[in-house]
């Protein structure tokens, strides 16, 4: 018995070099819906499919990626013992820090780890459903984004762009079956949060760039809640609508059409659920519309038959609602007005 013990022992420990170098076969991945799965390795080359939106390549050893038909947007986590050949230029994650972030809202996108990026971009294509749009007025859209943005440019613009080719509003509260919205001249944009933002006619075939530095990219987070009957929901990653969500229709008409259609959304767009009291979705017909309004804060007085949340709540000039208690000296909105303490 202790002989055939030692012998054991003595195979265990001459396999031990080879075990030591042995490495997993199978790399955890999450899909554009935010579900994990594993990739395996097939002859040492690891293939990404275009349903993958993030990797867990860290420790991986003498490996090689095929990105051919991969998400643009993929993410890639790696560390300092990482061995992979072929990993992209962009949107590599490595020990926490991305040196550079490029996505588009051509393709979907999901964070499942939070990280820091030291240079980040959207490339933002303003786009229109109607066939016989008139090109010659604004085209609006809903954004949300993954980070902060500091500066928004246009690129491949053919001659000058016409003077104010960018506005942002920011959602107020409602009134009826009326979105209230508010013009801000901020030049940054808060991640996750949903803005109403308006291209100029010259920003059509346009590509707009979101452009941040030193940034943190939080894990994706789909659900922004609001007060009252509506909020937003975010899109970064596609899924299958459901009843009760409405899209910006890209006519010249301002309002949200319902989609319950089962049209996936669409990715850095923002869609509205309607809620009730208890934070169910209400059942709503298919073909309903949702009229809004967009106001301005140099105004004085934004419109007196419009009522926020509440006649006593208090937002900020970006349409934040804000707790009660002292505030900072500044500019405020309470009742439709604008208040200065």
């Amino acid at each position: 018995m202790k002989e055939k013990m030692k012998t054991i022992i003595t195979v265990i420990m001459a396999l031990l070099p080879f075990m030591s170098q042995a490495q997993s076969t199978a790399f955890t991945c999450w899909t554009i819906k935010g579900e994990q799965m594993m990739l395996t390795v097939n002859d040492g080359i690891l293939k990404i499919p275009d349903s993958i939106a993030a990797i867990n390549l860290c420790g991986a050893e003498a490996i090689a990626l095929d990105c051919s038909s991969a998400n643009p947007n993929c993410l890639y986590y790696t560390d300092g013992t990482s061995s992979v050949e072929g990993l992209p230029n962009a949107n590599v994650v490595c020990e926490g820090v991305c040196e550079g972030l490029l996505l588009t809202d051509e393709a979907c996108f999901y964070c499942p780890m939070a990280f820091f990026a030291t240079d980040a971009m959207l490339r933002f294509t303003p786009r229109c459903d109607d066939e016989e749009a008139d090109f010659s007025q604004p085209c609006h859209e809903t954004v949300m984004l993954p980070f902060d943005v500091d500066f928004v440019i246009p690129a491949d613009v053919n001659g000058t762009m016409p003077e104010e080719w960018l506005q942002v509003a920011n959602f107020q509260g409602i009134d009826g079956d009326k979105l209230l919205f508010i013009q801000t001249y901020e030049g940054c944009l808060k991640a996750n949060f949903p803005y109403l933002v308006t291209f100029a006619y010259g920003a059509y075939g346009t590509q707009i760039l979101f452009c941040g530095q030193d940034k943190t990219v939080e894990e994706t987070s789909a659900v922004i809640k609001g007060e009252g009957t509506y909020c937003f929901t975010g899109s970064t990653l596609s899924k299958e609508e459901e009843p009760g969500y409405f899209r910006y229709h890209r006519g010249q008409e301002s309002y949200f059409i319902h989609t319950g259609d089962g049209m996936p959304m669409e990715p850095f767009r923002c869609f509205i659920v309607s809620v009730d009291l208890a934070g169910g979705e209400q059942a709503s017909s298919f073909g309903q519309i949702l009229r809004y309004v967009v106001f301005d804060v140099q105004n004085t007085r934004i419109d007196t038959h419009c009522r926020p949340f509440s006649s006593k709540a208090c937002y900020d000039l970006q349409g934040r609602l804000l707790p009660d208690g002292n505030r900072h000296k500044g500019i405020y909105i309470t009742g439709g007005v604008k208040v200065i303490k």
